[in-house]
């Protein structure tokens, strides 16, 4: 059996959903599409492009531990495509957004910066 398209959705696990869902919206121009509760656990589903986030908060008895300056195993960062990479980077910069590391040339030839979303989430902004 074959898998379908890319993939359906990340989920994000977050201390703070939604103040996590508001720096989305305003950094990213996430769309909020709609709010439950899985278990005691908030959800909020958003989409930013094509990407679809489900930003959940801790449920009954849940626990998080901190990232350090050593790597987790599992998801190192996810990547997303703007329309404009520098006109991106200039509003990230200009909303406070920690910049990890600056535009740079990939290997394929193309652009890409790194940033710290919320909950110390890596993301990578990058040209198609």
């Amino acid at each position: 059996m074959k898998i379908k398209g890319a993939y359906h959705h990340i989920h994000l696990l977050s201390e703070n959903p939604e103040v996590a869902t508001r720096w989305y919206v305003q950094n990213l121009d996430g769309q909020i599409k709609e709010q439950f509760d899985v278990r005691g656990s908030i959800h909020i589903r958003i989409r930013i492009g094509e990407a679809q986030l489900i930003i959940r908060g801790l449920g009954p008895g849940e626990s998080v531990v901190k990232p350090g300056k050593d790597k987790l195993l599992g998801i190192d960062h996810f990547a997303l495509v703007p329309n404009d990479i520098e006109v991106l980077m200039s509003q990230l910069k200009e909303n406070g957004v920690k910049i990890v590391k600056p535009i740079f040339t990939t290997t394929a030839g193309g652009q890409a910066f790194f940033i710290e979303g919320p909950d110390g989430v890596l993301i990578e902004i990058i040209e198609n």
